[in-house]
């Protein structure tokens, strides 16, 4: 006698049933699967957003320092030094965050490529965390080397996570996305004695349509008479200011021919170097240049839409 295991002889009388049959039972233990199984979640570059129609330029506040994250249009993510990794105990501002911790709060897990302008501490430290918490595609800096334990320590990051540093130049142009145009301005290919590690720093300057920014570092004076070497092609709607505002890094040159129609700084509360200095900030009054200030704003984002010279916007924390 033949068994039929409790399931009624005339489901095998077709071919189609039993196929059918087959296929309803695979969907079934499928979706059970499914339902009940971890499902590992797909990380993108930028969790933000695929495209958009404008450049964002977020200054971060991490207190006396820089940190800068740039997100292209077409959703690659960028970020420009790191801040410092001492304790806000140490540094009297318990206003400033960590940029680790900003990334991760607006939903950044991987960056894109990451660059150090030059190697004090208030701009490298805070590499290291980001280095060993991210996944970095590529790292661009100032070349050189620099004897301090924050150089040190990047140094054996980058051969933990294998990556290779790749120094930038006056005139090289860094591949961010064919929607904006990343020039680099300093330093020189071969750089003169004379220049200190600020001096060192790497400017970048970065256009979207006809809307341009300039990130200045710490350059003082032998950095700025190369930045100046642009003439009046350093026309640009924003600037941040360098040196966090210091009297070594002030040049009413810079400003004139970048003319900027608004200026950042980046700046720790209650600094014990008194930054920004009054010949500055007078300036700027004079000038009637708008001043956005991370000491007093906390972060400050551009949106950046590129159609003419002032075409973006600007939200602040505070």
């Amino acid at each position: 006698m033949t068994q039929n295991f409790g399931i009624r002889k005339s489901v095998f009388d077709s071919p189609a049933k039993l196929i059918f049959t087959v296929l309803i039972s695979f969907f079934a233990i499928f979706f059970f699967i499914a339902m009940f199984l971890p499902v590992k979640k797909f990380e993108r570059i930028n969790c933000r957003r695929n495209f958009s129609p404008f450049l964002e330029i977020h200054f971060i506040n991490v207190g006396q320092g820089d940190s800068i994250l740039v997100l292209t249009p077409k959703g690659k993510s960028y970020l420009i030094d790191g801040g410092s990794n001492e304790s806000e105990i140490k540094t009297a501002d318990n206003s400033r965050l960590y940029v680790q911790h900003y990334l991760k709060k607006i939903g950044i897990r991987n960056l894109d490529g990451v660059v150090v302008s030059h190697f004090h501490n208030d701009h490298l430290g805070g590499i290291i965390p980001v280095l060993k918490d991210f996944r970095v595609n590529k790292i661009w800096d100032c070349g050189g080397i620099h004897d301090s334990p924050a150089f040190r320590d990047y140094l054996e990051m980058l051969k933990t996570k294998k990556l290779i540093r790749q120094s930038v130049h006056s005139e090289d142009l860094l591949d961010w996305g064919e929607e904006i145009i990343v020039e680099t301005l300093n330093p020189p290919k071969f750089t003169p004695s004379s220049f200190s590690i600020k001096d060192r720093s790497v400017v970048l300057r970065i256009t979207y349509g006809k809307t341009s920014i300039i990130l200045s570092g710490d350059i003082e004076k032998c950095g700025i008479n190369e930045v100046l070497r642009y003439g009046n092609s350093l026309k640009s709607s924003i600037l941040k200011i360098p040196g966090h505002g210091s009297a070594q890094s002030f040049s009413k040159n810079l400003y004139n021919l970048a003319a900027p129609d608004a200026v950042v700084l980046s700046v720790g509360k209650n600094n014990p170097f008194s930054y920004p200095v009054n010949e500055l900030t007078n300036f700027l009054i004079e000038k009637k240049m708008q001043l956005f200030r991370t000491d007093a704003n906390s972060a400050i984002v551009f949106k950046i839409y590129g159609r003419n010279f002032k075409d973006y916007e600007i939200v602040v924390d505070q």
